[in-house]
């Protein structure tokens, strides 16, 4: 998929795979522009997207507070349920790469031989976790991205790439899990860091203690 020319430049590239389905996205957009990710319930999957360059703004509005919609795209990466909504506000003429896959629990279980950590496997309300994309990571998207488009096995260039990065970043979340607990954040959770975010910019120059902001 191209992306329009008169919003900005870029390609998109999804394939759907026995195993999960990818999307590969390069683009940089002309004007400011909101991209939504909204998924009806689809039970048995989580979500793996990888950002790999760019930034967007995150502002909650009072409509995506009620829809308890987390509204924060940053460097690294997200295992998310799909019913965990997000939303970024992206700022033009910046450069964003992003891996996004979708992929069946079970599959993921039989893939690696193990039960998923409890992290993703008991859930009762929608999940988003964050980690920061480490060394091993980087080079792998950095490759998966750099590859000629029209390479002649591009597709199974990518079906290999994809399961060397699920396997990686699983990797990281079966460790972390055994260390200590992951970064967990419910989209709730989101929504009142933001504010507290947006809270010390508006009042930036003075002084606010803790038990202020705990407030």
């Amino acid at each position: 998929y191209l992306v329009p020319k008169k919003y900005g430049s870029g390609i998109i590239e999804a394939y759907d795979f026995d195993d999960f389905s990818m999307m590969l996205a390069r683009f940089s957009m002309c004007g400011p522009v909101r991209i939504g990710r909204t998924y009806s319930s689809l039970e048995g999957y989580l979500t793996f997207d990888f950002i790999l360059n760019g930034m967007s703004d995150f502002q909650l509005e009072e409509l995506a507070q009620r829809n308890k919609e987390v509204s924060q795209l940053l460097y690294g990466f997200y295992i998310s349920t799909p019913d965990a909504e997000s939303n970024g506000d992206f700022q033009p003429h910046v450069q964003h790469d992003q891996l996004f896959i979708l992929i069946k629990k079970t599959w993921l279980e039989d893939f690696f031989g193990q039960k998923l950590p409890r992290v993703l496997s008991n859930l009762e309300k929608p999940l988003f976790i964050y980690y920061s994309l480490n060394n091993t990571l980087i080079p792998s998207l950095a490759l998966l991205l750099q590859t000629d488009p029209h390479f002649s096995l591009r597709r199974q260039f990518l079906y290999g790439k994809c399961l060397e990065i699920i396997s990686i970043a699983m990797g990281i979340v079966i460790e972390e899990t055994r260390q200590y607990s992951s970064q967990y954040f419910h989209p709730d959770d989101i929504s009142l860091t933001v504010k507290v975010a947006e809270s010390i910019h508006a009042e930036i120059g003075t002084h606010q203690t803790i038990e202020e902001l705990s407030r």
